[in-house]
Order: structure tokens, then C-alpha cells, then sequence
């Protein structure tokens, strides 16, 4: 964070370095691994906010903010996760995005609060795809 906080515009990490987009997101989920949804809200929206819709940043963090949104808001998480579904398509979606569509699902699941229409899409979506266009499973 002091890093970050130092750089100027110039210095400051982009596409291809950590930048304050990622640190949030990794904050996110730290905070939701400690049980402090608040905070873990608040670290993913400002990740959202700071990422181009669509885009695999997005949907991570994203992803992370509708399981922050699973106690309070469950109709708000499941929305979210299919926005992201709707806006990426299925063979650009990174194995870390369909894990946390995954965990999404389990906390909904577990709360009562999913409708089975993200569980159903998430069973109907195409293997994965390798480097080579080949399923991976």
C-alpha cells in the first residue's frame, strides 16, 4: 500500500504490474475470509469502480463483491453473478472467474437464497478452453 500510495502517475503499475484495482480486490478477500463483510464490501466495490466492465478484472472483482453481498443483499449477489455471465462470454471466462462463480453459488446456496437459475447456468456452461482452442475437461 505504501508503495502504491508513493508512486506517481507515471510510476504507478498498469496492465501488467499490481495496481490499487488488484491490491482492493486481494483486500476484498481477505476481509471476507476474516468474516468482515463491510469491509470486504467496501474493498470490492472500490476495485469494481477502478475496472473497464467486462474485462477479467472486472469480473473478479465483481465476483467478489456479490459474495460480500450474499448476507445482506442475496437477490443483489445473485444478480451480479449474472451480470457477469451475461457480459463475459463463457470461453473467456478465466478458471479463478468460474471458481468464485462457484463459491458464489455455495453461499447462496447454503443462505437459502438462490432462485437455481445461477446454479443452472453455471452447470450449462462449455468446458474450458486451453491455449489451443482444446476442452480442458
Amino acid at each position: 500500500m505504501t508503495e502504491l500510495e508513493g508512486a506517481t502517475q507515471a510510476q504507478a503499475p498498469g496492465r501488467f504490474g499490481f495496481d490499487e484495482a488488484e491490491l482492493a480486490l486481494h483486500r476484498a478477500e481477505s476481509y471476507l475470509v476474516l468474516d468482515r463483510g463491510a469491509e470486504g464490501r467496501a474493498c470490492a466495490e472500490s476495485s469494481v469502480a477502478a475496472c473497464l466492465p467486462g474485462t477479467p478484472g472486472w469480473a473478479a472483482a465483481s465476483l467478489i463483491l456479490a459474495q460480500a453481498e450474499v448476507r445482506d443483499a442475496p437477490q443483489d449477489a445473485e444478480q451480479r453473478g449474472h451480470d457477469v455471465l451475461e457480459r463475459v462470454p463463457a470461453a473467456r471466462l478465466r478458471s479463478t472467474a468460474r471458481a468464485r462463480l462457484q463459491q458464489l453459488d455455495a453461499r447462496l446456496t447454503a443462505r437459502g437464497a438462490t432462485s437455481r437459475g445461477l446454479t443452472e447456468r453455471l452447470h450449462a456452461l462449455p468446458a474450458p478452453i486451453d491455449a489451443h482452442g482444446r476442452a480442458t475437461s
